[in-house]
């Protein structure tokens, strides 16, 4: 993890807020929880990815320092411009409660909209 110092992105962690509204529809809203600067990686045909065989529909790594008072799970998502990821696996770098690293899906778009 010799590159972690160059954490130069902007994210958004998002909590999605599922209910409804006063007639009975769904509604989703979004509570965001954290933006923070991260080191993203783009899925590429590297080992690093060959060896993640579990998660072959991720398309991006996320590498952040860890948020005081937030535990990340796989019910969030991360917002990167105007493109979703759903987070599919969190994990701790060397165990040192540091770092975090997410593994996350970009949501599928219909027409420029993110499908909820």
């Amino acid at each position: 993890m010799s590159a972690i110092g160059s954490m130069r992105t902007l994210i958004r962690i998002i909590q999605p807020l599922y209910g409804k509204d006063s007639d009975g529809f769904h509604t989703v809203s979004d509570d965001v929880l954290a933006e923070i600067l991260c080191r993203m990686e783009v899925k590429n045909a590297t080992e690093k990815w060959s060896n993640r065989a579990d998660l072959r529909d991720a398309n991006a790594i996320f590498t952040f320092r860890r948020i005081p008072g937030i535990t990340i799970t796989p019910r969030m998502q991360i917002c990167l411009d105007a493109e979703r990821y759903d987070i599919q696996s969190v994990e701790d770098i060397r165990m040192r409660g540091m770092y975090i690293q997410v593994v996350a899906k970009m949501q599928e778009t219909i027409n420029g909209k993110n499908e909820i």
